[in-house]
C-alpha cells in the first residue's frame, strides 16, 4: 500500500495541475447606469442598447469568465486604469489614448451630443430662428452648464478645456437622470448628452418635458464606439478576441438591430443604417459584401 502513495500523490498533482489551468480568466465588465444604452434597474435591466451588445459578445467569448458589476463613472475609470482584467463596452476613442487603455477597432456609431434643457427654456438658446452656438453660450456665462465627467469626444473637451470656469463638472451614479432632474428642479439651465437619453424622462415626465437642440459646433461630428480594455496581457488578448469577433458580429443582423435600438424613431432607420455601414466598415476587411447583410434596407 505504501508503495501506491507516490502513484496517487502523482495523480492528484496531475489533476490539479489540470484543473488549474483549465480555470478560465475572468473580465470584469464595468457598467454604469445610462439609460437607454445602459440599464442598471427596473424591469428593463440590463436591456439597454449597449446592455444587449456586450451579450452578443459575451456569448461570442466562451472562453472566459464574465462579471457586470455596475459603478459610478469615476470609479468605472479608476478600475480600468488599476485593475488589469477590467473592460467596458462602449467608449469614446480620445485622439490621443491614455497609456492605461487599449482600444478595439471601433464597433457602433450613433447620433453627437445635443444640448438639453427644459422645453420651457426652448428661446434661450435660439436667436432669429436659429441655434446659438456652443461657445456663444458659455461666453456669455448668463445661463449654467453641468455636465458628467466623462470623455464627450475631442471636439466637446477642446470646448470644455476652454471654458472650464463656466462649467460644472459633476460625478453621478445614475448619468443623464441626475442631470436631468437638476434641470427639473431649477439647480442648473442646461447639460450635454446624447439626445435619445431623455425618452425615458419625457415618457416619465409628460408635463416638465426636456428637449435636445443641436450644437453648432459639431454639426459634422459623430461619435464611434470601442471597447475598451486595461492596458496588459490580459487586456490586449481580449481586444484581440474581440477583434475577431467583429468581423462576423458586425454584419450579423441582430446586431445590427442592437445598435440601432432605441436611436431615433424607425423611419429614420434607413439613414443610420447607413451612417453605421459608412462610420464602421471601413475599419475591416469582410469576407462577404455588406450589401448580403440587408444594410440598405
Amino acid at each position: 500500500m505504501l508503495k501506491c502513495i507516490p502513484l496517487i500523490l502523482a495523480a492528484l498533482s496531475s489533476y490539479v495541475f489540470a484543473q488549474s489551468n483549465n480555470v478560465k480568466p475572468e473580465i470584469i465588465w464595468l457598467q454604469f447606469d445610462f439609460p437607454p444604452y445602459e440599464i442598471a434597474s427596473g424591469e428593463n435591466k440590463n436591456q439597454g442598447q449597449i446592455d444587449r451588445i456586450r451579450s452578443l459578445f459575451i456569448e461570442r467569448l466562451p472562453q472566459y469568465k464574465h462579471q457586470k458589476p455596475t459603478l459610478v463613472n469615476q470609479a468605472r475609470m479608476d478600475r480600468l486604469m488599476h485593475q488589469k482584467n477590467s473592460c467596458h463596452m462602449s467608449m469614446l476613442k480620445p485622439e490621443n489614448p491614455k497609456p492605461h487603455l487599449i482600444y478595439s477597432k471601433p464597433h457602433m456609431t450613433g447620433t453627437p451630443h445635443h444640448i438639453v434643457a427644459s422645453e420651457k427654456a426652448k428661446d434661450h438658446f435660439y436667436r432669429n430662428g436659429k441655434v446659438i452656438p456652443l461657445r456663444e453660450l458659455l461666453e456669455a456665462g448668463e445661463l449654467s452648464l453641468s455636465v458628467p465627467s466623462r470623455s464627450m469626444g475631442s471636439p466637446l473637451n477642446d470646448i470644455f478645456k476652454e471654458y472650464q470656469q463656466n462649467i460644472s463638472i459633476r460625478e453621478s451614479s445614475n448619468v443623464g437622470i441626475d442631470f436631468f432632474t437638476l434641470i427639473d428642479k431649477g439647480r442648473i439651465d442646461y447639460t450635454i448628452e446624447y439626445p435619445t437619453a431623455i425618452n425615458s424622462w419625457n415618457q416619465i415626465h409628460p408635463d416638465n418635458k426636456l428637449i435636445a437642440i443641436p450644437i453648432q459646433e459639431l454639426k459634422s461630428y459623430y461619435p464611434i464606439g470601442h471597447a475598451a480594455c486595461s492596458n496588459s496581457a490580459l487586456g490586449n488578448k481580449v481586444v484581440n478576441d474581440i477583434n475577431s469577433s467583429f468581423e462576423t458580429l458586425l454584419q450579423n443582423e441582430d446586431y445590427i438591430e442592437n445598435y440601432l435600438l432605441y436611436l431615433y424613431p424607425e423611419n429614420l432607420h434607413p439613414q443610420l443604417r447607413q451612417q453605421y455601414q459608412d462610420s464602421i466598415f471601413n475599419h475591416y476587411h469582410f469576407s462577404e459584401p455588406a450589401t448580403t447583410h440587408s444594410l440598405a434596407k
